[in-house]
C-alpha cells in the first residue's frame, strides 16, 4: 500500500517518502548507501519513482508466487492441529455456514468498493492533489490517522535511532500481547 501511495507523487506521497525511506538511515554502516540506493541518487526524483514502481510491481507477485507454494505444500502434506479435539462432533460442514459467511463478507467488499468507485475523492487529503515541490514542505503535514502513534514515538526521542528502535519494540509488544492473548484464550476453550 505504501508503494502505491507513493506513486500519486504529490505533496504528501512525497514527503511520506522522504521520512519513511529515511528511517533506513539508522541501520549501522550500510544505512546511507541503502538510501541512496533506494532513491536512486542523494535525493527522492523520477528515477526513485520508477524503482518504486517497479517493486509496487514485482512485490505483488512474489509474493503471489510465495502464496501459491504455501497452499501447495499445506495441501499436498496437509496440517494438522494438535490444540483442538479433532471429532467429528467439533468440526462444521463447509457448505451451509462457511459459504454463507463468506458470501455476506463478498457483499460488504463490493459494497466498499462500489463506494469508493464512485466516491474516488471522498476521504483523500488536500495536498494530494498539489504537484511536487521538494524545495518547500508544507506547514500543517501529519501523516494518516493510522500512523499517528508511529508519528508520536518517532518525535518522542531526538535521537533518531532512538525513536526508530522504540518504534519497533512497540510494534513488537504489539505483537506479543496478540500472541499471548491467543494462546489465554486457546489455552481457557481446552
Amino acid at each position: 500500500a505504501f508503494l502505491g501511495y507513493i506513486l500519486i507523487w504529490s505533496q504528501m506521497s512525497f514527503w511520506a517518502a522522504t521520512v519513511i525511506t529515511s528511517l533506513i538511515s539508522v541501520i549501522p554502516i550500510y544505512g546511507k548507501q541503502l538510501i541512496i540506493f533506494f532513491w536512486s541518487g542523494y535525493y527522492l526524483n523520477s528515477f526513485s519513482l520508477k524503482f518504486f514502481f517497479i517493486l509496487h510491481f514485482i512485490l505483488p507477485l512474489i509474493i503471489s508466487v510465495l502464496v501459491f507454494f504455501h497452499l501447495f505444500f499445506l495441501h499436498n502434506y496437509s496440517s494438522s492441529n494438535n490444540l483442538f479435539n479433532s471429532s467429528k462432533l467439533n468440526k462444521r460442514s463447509f457448505f451451509p455456514f462457511y459459504w454463507v459467511k463468506d458470501f455476506i463478507n463478498l457483499i460488504f467488499i463490493l459494497l466498499f468498493f462500489l463506494f469508493f468507485l464512485f466516491n474516488p475523492f471522498k476521504f483523500n487529503e488536500s495536498l494530494s492533489f498539489v504537484f511536487v515541490n521538494n524545495l518547500v514542505s508544507p506547514i500543517h503535514i501529519v501523516p494518516e490517522w493510522y500512523f499517528l502513534w508511529a508519528y508520536a514515538i518517532l518525535r518522542a526521542f531526538s535521537i533518531k535511532w532512538v525513536g526508530v528502535c522504540m518504534m519497533l519494540i512497540s510494534v513488537m509488544i504489539f505483537f506479543s500481547l496478540q500472541k499471548s492473548l491467543l494462546n489465554y484464550d486457546l489455552i481457557s476453550y481446552m
